[in-house]
């Protein structure tokens, strides 16, 4: 427009009906423009700037139309999100809780997530920073529903715990049960079962992996924190097969080579000690199991079922329906117990330095991963134990001296045909006989208390360790 506006002002000085033809040049002027037809009249400069202008305006006008449009579009979305929030927000205030109610559910969130890795901790709290999260509203306990996890989240968890980048399935799944209340699908269950029984696979081979344990317990143990009905899932899932498989998984030796337990070099060291922690994790779960199943019926509990609705329970049904009852049970589990007590005991009871002087490239620090795993493995099978001999008294309707002697009877067999001479673990001039006698006093200590209290005693003086057992508890 500017450029045409330069220009008329040498046509519309021309008269308004003739002009001279002349020669034809690029640039405008009076003596060069071709003649106007006789109708035809030019406009004025004044005119011709106006018209010129208004379109220029008109087009201005346009785009700015166009762009306030989409700037007021754009306002109005933003503004539908916004009153839709406050409704959201307005419905969850319906519903919210006192500030007492609201510190007391963000301890439970923060106790909830001491167990889980710090990795998993840190991430948790950056993103209820970044996204402005309160975990006390979303775990309120007066609009809190626990949700199943998406069947494509689970999968890709489960994938991601058994990869190398384990623990960021674990950092996910804290997150997405601390955030979302969302617990794991029955895929997820049945692969967390099989990872705590049978230890990491790859395909059909077994290799040690501490660390993907270590989430799997991790994962369980938060899933059992916020929601305790989830091990009747767990069961579910595990089969009716599950003590047996338990039972076996204890039995095996699981990573460990052929007279290993006669070795005192660093890689039979690390691979009894890798043993040793899945052991640990299946009695761990194990343990659960039987706890959420006969936790009511222990102590001075009294139970709101019968004894034929106890007995009828999954796991309860599963181990009293064997042939020989729970005899069965209780007669496999003490003798592994006691198996366990003299191939691992030297490592729980004898001094860290005594192992170290004996052994060839042994490090610390396998010494002390041994020495925690195996007492940790020792101590879980004690309540187990507790737990199966109460279930053995209960169905079979057998006192506690049935029982102590029925214990009695399977350690002393094993201990008798047993082989393994621990006297290189524990040094020059060791005392056997009294390294056996702190042996047979820790299985009646592991006893819990709680579940067998009668039977204690009793087997400590079958064993010939009651008079220490009476110093000690009177």
């Amino acid at each position: 427009p500017q450029r045409q506006v330069r220009r008329q002002p040498a046509r519309t000085k021309r008269h308004a009906n003739y002009a001279e033809p002349q020669d034809n040049t690029d640039c405008p002027s009076e003596t060069n423009q071709k003649p106007l037809r006789p109708k035809q009249q030019a406009k004025p400069l004044q005119s011709i700037h106006e018209s010129s202008a208004q379109r220029y305006g008109r087009q201005r006008s346009t785009c700015g139309s166009e762009k306030e449009n989409a700037s007021e579009n754009k306002r109005k979305s933003h503004a539908a999100k916004e009153i839709s929030a406050d409704k959201t927000t307005s419905k969850r205030g319906k519903h919210s809780s006192t500030g007492k109610e609201r510190g007391k559910v963000k301890q439970e969130v923060h106790h909830v997530l001491e167990d889980v890795s710090e990795d998993a901790q840190v991430n948790s709290r950056e993103i209820y920073k970044a996204k402005d999260i309160k975990p006390a509203e979303l775990l309120d306990p007066e609009n809190s529903r626990v949700r199943e996890m998406a069947p494509a989240l689970a999968t890709a968890l489960e994938k991601t715990i058994h990869s190398c980048d384990t623990h960021l399935g674990g950092e996910i799944f804290a997150f997405m049960a601390v955030q979302h209340n969302q617990d794991p699908s029955v895929d997820l269950c049945r692969s967390l079962v099989r990872l705590l029984l049978h230890g990491p696979m790859n395909g059909t081979t077994p290799f040690p992996d501490c660390q993907r344990l270590e989430r799997g317990n991790q994962i369980i143990d938060l899933c059992i924190r916020r929601n305790p009905s989830i091990l009747d899932r767990f069961m579910q899932v595990a089969g009716a097969s599950f003590w047996l498989d338990c039972l076996t998984c204890l039995e095996s030796p699981h990573y460990m080579m052929e007279d290993d337990e006669n070795r005192l070099t660093g890689f039979a060291i690390d691979r009894i000690a890798q043993s040793a922690y899945l052991k640990a994790s299946c009695a761990r779960f194990f343990l659960r199991i039987l706890e959420s199943q006969l936790g009511d019926c222990i102590g001075s509990k009294c139970p709101t079922q019968t004894r034929d609705e106890i007995l009828n329970r999954s796991l309860v049904r599963e181990i009293v329906g064997h042939r020989r009852g729970a005899k069965e049970a209780l007669e496999r589990l003490s003798k592994l117990m006691m198996s366990h007590w003299i191939i691992l005991g030297q490592f729980t009871l004898a001094p860290a330095t005594g192992l170290m002087l004996n052994g060839d490239n042994v490090s610390p620090d396998s010494i002390d991963v041994l020495q925690q795993q195996s007492t940790e493995l020792l101590q879980l099978l004690g309540k187990v134990m507790s737990y199966i001999a109460f279930l053995y008294g209960f169905a079979e309707q057998e006192n506690s001296t049935s029982i102590a002697h029925s214990l009695y009877n399977t350690f002393s067999k094993t201990l008798d045909g047993n082989n393994f001479d621990p006297s290189p673990f524990l040094g020059k001039g060791s005392d056997m006989d009294k390294h056996w006698s702190s042996v047979k006093l820790r299985i009646v200590l592991d006893l819990d208390k709680n579940v067998v209290p009668e039977v204690r005693p009793i087997l400590a003086d079958l064993l010939d360790v009651g008079p220490t057992f009476n110093i000690l508890f009177g």
